[in-house]
């Protein structure tokens, strides 16, 4: 039997992480949450991700040096990362394309954004396929802001 797909949720406000774990977990998904980046570079260092939600606004690793420090530790790395914020489209331009693959504006849909991070981690955990190419700029999902 297929082992469920591993999901990052990385997020400081304890309501938003805990909806966003519940909402993934309906999806069958196998959910670990860390409140900042530094906890979830220690757990990124334990395990492989399909998908890494991230906050940008953290106290200690903040999302940006999250994503900076991430994939200088693993270049190459598969995993989908969607990068959830309050700030405007001024934020597209701290992020590097090459590591995210999208940015969900706050406040989001949780139960729609649930539902495409399954269809991604499913895509990324079925045969080992790697998930599809990063689209320029970086996209932001507006169906589910």
């Amino acid at each position: 039997m297929l082992s469920a797909p591993k999901v990052l949720v990385v997020e400081d406000d304890d309501s938003i992480r805990r909806m966003l774990v519940l909402a993934l977990e309906r999806e069958l998904l196998d959910v670990t949450a860390a409140a900042d980046g530094d906890e979830a570079l220690l757990l990124t260092a334990e395990r492989e991700y399909a998908v890494i939600i991230l906050d940008v606004m953290m106290p200690r690793l903040n999302g940006i040096d999250f994503l900076q420090a991430f994939h200088a530790e693993r270049p190459g790395s598969r995993t989908v990362i969607f990068v959830a914020t309050a700030f405007g489209d001024e934020l597209f331009g701290q992020i590097d394309a090459r590591h995210a693959h999208a940015i969900v504006r706050k406040p989001f849909d949780v139960l729609q954004l649930a539902v495409t991070v399954r269809e991604v981690a499913t895509a990324w955990d079925s045969a080992g396929q790697n998930p599809p190419p990063v689209a320029d700029p970086i996209r932001r999902l507006d169906s589910i802001c």
